[in-house]
């Protein structure tokens, strides 16, 4: 069956976020006093997390810090709401790709806030190419649920089979294979060694899509 299809992860897929990613989390964790965390360090937390609360939270039992993670959180999306896009750049071959895509569906799933997600796509000038984004405050479960995929399909009237899920993570690989949607791995991003294994194609970069997309039947 021909794709229609097209879904996108947000952080380490379409946009190289982390560096801004971790500046907010070590800015929220500031008032405790904790060592800053890497851009790498983050990332492989990120990848086991699924979340930053959930990062938040492992940081904070590991310290035995009693506190309240929601204020925490709070400071980490405020911070990042006026520090969108300060280092982040958008991956090669991106708009070029999206441009040739013009004649499929597209939309983007993420685990960061929804409003958030936004404001980082539309700074970067992406916004034009997506008919929906979804966050990981917009749907009862994130990503490796199938939820914000499934939301999708529902929101189109797509079939899963007319459905691509383009991801750097297994838990985007995951959620793309609960939905029973067809599942694309690009290994640029932030993904652990072989997170690819299960995914049904594995790109080194972003034009390859295209092929897999307009030939897919």
């Amino acid at each position: 069956m021909a794709i229609r299809l097209v879904i996108f992860d947000l952080d380490g897929t379409l946009v190289d976020s982390m560096l801004d990613t971790t500046r907010a989390i070590n800015n929220a964790l500031r008032p405790y006093c904790l060592d800053n965390l890497s851009p790498t360090m983050v990332a492989q937390t990120l990848n086991v997390t699924n979340s930053v609360p959930k990062l938040v939270q492992n940081i904070l039992k590991k310290h035995c810090i009693e506190t309240n993670a929601n204020s925490i959180i709070e400071r980490y999306i405020k911070y990042y709401l006026s520090h969108p896009t300060d280092t982040a750049n958008v991956y090669p071959q991106i708009p070029e790709t999206l441009d040739a895509l013009k004649g499929y569906l597209k939309a983007v799933v993420s685990n960061k806030p929804g409003h958030l997600a936004e404001r980082i796509i539309n700074k970067l000038n992406l916004s034009k190419y997506f008919e929906i984004i979804v966050g990981g405050d917009n749907i009862a479960e994130r990503k490796p649920s199938p939820a914000s995929i499934i939301r999708i399909l529902k929101n189109f009237n797509i079939r899963p089979a007319e459905t691509i899920m383009v991801g750097d993570s297994k838990a985007d690989i995951d959620a793309g294979i609960a939905a029973q949607v067809r599942t694309v791995a690009v290994t640029y991003g932030y993904g652990e060694p072989d997170f690819q294994r299960e995914a049904d194609f594995v790109i080194p970069k972003m034009s390859c899509l295209l092929r897999i997309a307009k030939y897919m039947v």
